[in-house]
């Protein structure tokens, strides 16, 4: 899955890297897309863009863990 978040704020930022330092790619957490549940890691590190201030942009690419 690749999940695409063009505005996100500055608190969002810290809580999405919070989840990169805590999970990396080598923990496994569970993502919900509206119809099941998926055991996922984090498939590429996050990388934010700044669009605005204290507005952020990213994308999340989840990778099924076996």
């Amino acid at each position: 899955w690749t999940l695409q978040l063009p505005i996100i704020t500055e608190s969002d930022k810290t809580s999405l890297e919070s989840l990169q330092s805590d999970y990396s790619n080598l923990y496994t957490f569970v993502y919900y897309d509206e119809s099941s549940f998926y055991s996922v890691r984090l498939a590429k590190p996050l990388t934010f863009n700044q669009v605005a201030t204290n507005t952020y942009s990213t994308t999340i690419t989840l990778q099924e863990s076996e």
